[in-house]
C-alpha cells in the first residue's frame, strides 16, 4: 500500500517525501498494481516491491523538482515534465494541494524530525557502504573499515555536511546482536574478536614485509657472489699467460706474465681493482714508458725493471704474436 494512504503516517521510509499520490502516467489510480498477478513467489514479491518503490521515488522527484518551493502560478504556467500531458500534470498539481497530501506531508515531516540520527544512505545498506569505503581506500578486506568511518559516511549529506546532534545527546548502548555503523548481525563480541584478528594480521603482515626485504637483499647479494665467481673463473683462465704490454697508441712497451687477476689483490699497498691484471715483467722494450698507475716506487717501466711488478689495464694486453 502507498505510504500516503496510511492514516497513521508511521512509514519511516516515506518520511520527508512531500509527494504522495496513486497517480499513474495516464492520470488514473495505481492501486490495481497491488493485485497484479505476478505469482506467489519471491520473484513476484520482489517485482511488486520494486515497482512500488520506483513509483514512490518518481512521485517524490516530481514534487521536489517541479513543485516544491515554487509559486503555484509559475508551476501551472510551465510545461509539464517529460512523459506527462497537461491534463495528467494538472491532476497531479491538484492532488499535491489536497488535504490528504498535506496531512501525509506533515506526518512524514514529524516522523522525520523524531529520528535521532538521520541516515543519508538511502537504500544502500551499511554493509554495502563498508565495502565501498574499502574499495575507495584499496583495503584488502572490508574488515579494515572501522565502524566510525561507516557511521560518518552514513550520516553525511551530499554537500559534505554531517548530520550531527548535540554533544550532550547519547545514542545509548548498542543492542544485543547489533552495532551502529556495522549493520545487523554484528555484535560487540564479534567486533572485539575481529579487532584481535586484525591486530594479529597486521603483525604477520609486518613480519612478511621484513622477511621479504631480507629475501630480496639475500637474492641481490647471492647474485653479486655469482657474478664475482663467474668473473673470477673467466679471469683465472688468464693466470700464468704471457702478454705483451701496450701503451696508448698501440705501441708495445714491455712483455710479462699474468700473476694476479683478483681485483682484491694488494699491489703496492692497495687493492688492484677491476679491469687490470698484475704483471711480472719479463722484458722491458721502452724503459721511458710511464706506468698506468704510478706509485712511490716507480713511475716508468725502466724504474720497475725486469722481474718487477706492475698493474696493467686488460684492454692494453695482447697475446704475443709468437703465441697467436
Amino acid at each position: 500500500m502507498d505510504p500516503l494512504d496510511k492514516q497513521d503516517g508511521s512509514n519511516s521510509q516515506g518520511a520527508g517525501q512531500e509527494d504522495g499520490s496513486n497517480l499513474q502516467g495516464d492520470g488514473h489510480d495505481r492501486s490495481n498494481l497491488q493485485g497484479a498477478d505476478l505469482g506467489d513467489n519471491e520473484i513476484g514479491e520482489y517485482l511488486r516491491e520494486s515497482m512500488d518503490q520506483a513509483w514512490r521515488n518518481h512521485r517524490h522527484n516530481l514534487h521536489k523538482c517541479h513543485i516544491k518551493g515554487k509559486s503555484w502560478a509559475s508551476v501551472r504556467a510551465a510545461p509539464p515534465p517529460p512523459f506527462f500531458n497537461r491534463e495528467q500534470w494538472y491532476w497531479f498539481l491538484e492532488y499535491t494541494k489536497s488535504e490528504k497530501f498535506q496531512a501525509a506531508s506533515k506526518r512524514n515531516k514529524a516522523n522525520r524530525s523524531k529520528l535521532r540520527a538521520p541516515n543519508t544512505l538511502g537504500r544502500r545498506s551499511m554493509a554495502a557502504t563498508r565495502h565501498v569505503i574499502a574499495v575507495e581506500n584499496e583495503f584488502k578486506s572490508d574488515l579494515e573499515v572501522g565502524r566510525a568511518e561507516v557511521y560518518i559516511r552514513a550520516h553525511t549529506k551530499k554537500d559534505k555536511t554531517i548530520q550531527s546532534v548535540p554533544r550532550s545527546f547519547t545514542l545509548g548502548k548498542d543492542k544485543s546482536g547489533r552495532m551502529r555503523g556495522m549493520g545487523a548481525g554484528v555484535s560487540s563480541t564479534m567486533v572485539k574478536k575481529t579487532a584481535l584478528v586484525l591486530k594479529k594480521k597486521e603483525e604477520l603482515r609486518c613480519e612478511n614485509t621484513t622477511t621479504n626485504s631480507k629475501l630480496d637483499r639475500l637474492e641481490t647479494e647471492l647474485q653479486m657472489v655469482k657474478d664475482m665467481i663467474v668473473a673470477s673463473q673467466m679471469h683465472y683462465s688468464f693466470m700464468n699467460k704471457m702478454r705483451d704490454l701496450h701503451f696508448v697508441g698501440g705501441l708495445k712497451v714491455a712483455s710479462g706474465e699474468i700473476v694476479a687477476v683478483n681485483p682484491q689483490s694488494i699491489v703496492h699497498g692497495r687493492p688492484m681493482g677491476e679491469g687490470v691484471f698484475k704483471i711480472l715483467l719479463t722484458e722491458v722494450v721502452n724503459s721511458e714508458a710511464r706506468v698506468f698507475f704510478p706509485n712511490d716506487f716507480a713511475s716508468t717501466l725502466g724504474e720497475v725493471g725486469v722481474h718487477g711488478y706492475v698493474t696493467w689495464p686488460t684492454a692494453f694486453l695482447q697475446v704475443p704474436k709468437d703465441d697467436a
